[in-house]
């Protein structure tokens, strides 16, 4: 009767030893579709790898492709700016229905990507002094229009580009890690340059 309960407990701990084991051990398929997978990864990575040299490699011309486009899209702004302005009372409404677009617009594309849960967090993000770059835009704008008004959109925009070179190698400069003395040199006299013929551009109209 002994022998035959040994026996017993003997057959369970081969068969517990089995499982065991079994669970221990990847199925073979499963190695096979792991190592698959591994090396389809693998060849993924390095697609990326390469996609992300060749939009490096690309981005100084898209870069200067949309500024370029940028600066032709601001006179084309300001010019329909002026023209709303011409047939309204104030140029507040013109500036609302500018801050109106674009912010239909952002929204719009804001829940196309991100859904409802991008609201909840954009609101969340406000803090008091977020408003501050809304309120430099709207300077901006007015200004632009303002100065479309009285002394033309050539004189305007040299001014603004002038004083954002200006604005922007000084915080350049600043930078904990500037250029070379040498880079900092032309950059300054090209500076000098550009604001001179901002004058030259404007003094007609001043």
């Amino acid at each position: 009767m002994a022998n035959g309960w040994i026996w017993r407990f003997y057959n369970w701990y081969l068969i517990l030893a089995k499982i065991r084991t079994a669970v221990r051990r990847p199925n073979i398929t499963e190695q096979k579709d792991s190592n698959a997978n591994s090396v389809a990864g693998f060849r993924s990575t390095r697609q990326h790898a390469h996609f992300f040299r060749l939009k490096a490699s690309m981005n100084p011309t898209l870069t200067i492709f949309l500024l370029v486009s940028a600066g032709i899209a601001l006179v084309v702004q300001n010019l329909i700016m002026v023209r709303i302005t011409a047939t309204v009372s104030t140029v507040l409404i013109t500036l609302a229905i500018n801050s109106i677009g674009g912010l239909t617009f952002l929204l719009v594309m804001l829940l196309w990507r991100n859904g409802f849960a991008a609201i909840a967090e954009t609101l969340g993000a406000i803090r008091p002094w977020s408003v501050l770059p809304g309120l430099l835009g709207t300077f901006f704008v007015f200004s632009g229009i303002y100065g479309y008004q009285r002394i033309g959109a050539a004189s305007t925009i040299a001014l603004l580009v002038a004083s954002q070179l200006i604005a922007g190698l000084a915080i350049d400069l600043g930078r904990s890690n500037p250029p070379s003395s040498s880079a900092n040199g032309l950059a300054i006299f090209g500076a000098v340059l550009l604001v001179l013929g901002a004058f030259l551009v404007a003094r007609r109209t001043l």
